[in-house]
């Protein structure tokens, strides 16, 4: 369970239910505790990711439709990203090297394949990381 932090609200707030943030992929819920660690260490100001995040929102906003899939939590990796490699905390060079190997990876390259795939468990919803729409437009 991940909570909404108070302070990315609005605009840059994520998708939630009942004040939870709602993942669509694994990835997503690893990104956001991660900054949510690196927040609580004092390691990233959340105004200055709010602020990344609000601005890439807006510029793909400009460029899409309502009917497009909202991809919050990519402009939200990509806020943290510039947020980051801003303050010097992460190497932009050296993540761009691990970005491009691990583009080259298969899809579910660290995936044991040796158990049961039965996504039928009972609810309503689509497993398609794409499917997100932009349901909270303020």
């Amino acid at each position: 369970m991940a909570l909404v932090p108070t302070s990315l609200s609005g605009l840059s707030a994520p998708p939630s239910a009942n004040g939870e943030v709602l993942f669509d992929a694994p990835w997503e819920l690893r990104v956001f505790t991660l900054a949510t660690a690196l927040a609580e260490s004092g390691d990233l100001a959340w105004p200055a990711l709010q602020a990344a995040l609000i601005s890439r929102i807006e510029d793909w906003q400009t460029r899409h439709t309502h009917d497009d899939p909202y991809p919050y939590f990519e402009l939200f990796t990509e806020a943290l990203i510039q947020v980051l490699v801003s303050a010097h905390q992460v190497d932009a060079q050296l993540l761009n090297q691990l970005s491009a190997e691990l583009a080259t990876r298969p899809v579910d390259h660290d995936h044991n394949h040796n158990h049961n795939h039965n996504h039928n468990h009972n609810h309503d919803h689509n497993h398609d990381p794409h499917h997100r729409r932009r349901d909270h437009e303020h």
